[in-house]
């Protein structure tokens, strides 16, 4: 297996869902065979302060770097140096770029002189984001031309990335990895506890999990609900999360 660098804005202990996917994904490759570069944090601090050591425990290695700089434009042109240190002196292989913009860019024109194969990460957001400008979305066709490979997070994203003109042959699905660690402490008695304690018990279940932010579409789920009902008259919609 080819040693890889992640290249990744976010990664833990920054909240968020790409964080994790990065963090879990990572989890399951050898140790000697990934490193990634990302961006400092406030959460990272945090948890530099304080005796949770948990943000620590990784056997591979994680280079946080300030690589954006807002005194300097384009902010991510420190990113190209960064990625040639970390890159250089870990012996990488291949690069996975976290996303498309700015990622993409600092490792479309490094890789212009620094003969490394690399492949672009896509969650959705990072490619709307991408086609709000003439620019952006000639940058990122770019940079998707160039890329070994495009991953994506669900089937949705990969539709995304078909809109923008990537084979479908050269897209491929991960979907997030779930952490499964303390499932098996988990009783029927609590199960039927927490049936019972919202009501559930008989009835069908539509789930969402998020951080509770407008853009993840709960609204139009309440939305739908009436028009459910009529064939589905016992769901009930549960939505955890925070915000």
């Amino acid at each position: 297996m080819k040693k890889i660098l992640l290249v990744a804005i976010d990664f833990w202990p920054k909240i968020g869902g790409v964080a994790n996917y990065y963090a879990h994904l990572c989890r399951g490759i050898e140790s000697d065979k990934i490193v990634v570069l990302t961006a400092k944090t406030q959460q990272t601090q945090k948890h530099k302060n304080t005796e949770n050591t948990e943000w620590q425990k990784f056997d591979f290695s994680v280079f946080r770097r300030n690589l954006l700089w807002k005194f300097i434009w384009p902010h991510w042109l420190p990113l190209i140096w960064q990625i040639w240190q970390v890159a250089r002196k870990e012996k990488v292989e291949i690069i996975w770029v976290g996303e498309i913009l700015p990622s993409g860019t600092a490792v479309y024109l490094l890789t212009r002189i620094f003969k490394r194969p690399f492949i672009v990460f896509c969650h959705g957001m990072d490619i709307l984001q991408a086609a709000k400008s003439r620019r952006k979305r000639w940058l990122a066709k770019k940079i998707f031309d160039k890329a070994e490979g495009v991953t994506v997070n669900s089937h949705y994203t990969k539709g995304l990335a078909e809109r923008f003109g990537v084979p479908t042959n050269k897209i491929k699905i991960i979907y997030p990895r779930i952490d499964a660690s303390g499932v098996n402490d988990i009783t029927p008695a609590d199960c039927q506890a927490l049936r019972e304690s919202y009501d559930l018990a008989g009835k069908k279940i539509l789930f969402s999990i998020s951080r509770l932010t407008k853009r993840k579409g709960f609204d139009m789920v309440i939305k739908s609900l009436s028009r459910v009902w009529e064939e589905l008259p016992n769901l009930v919609y549960v939505i955890a999360g925070e915000g």
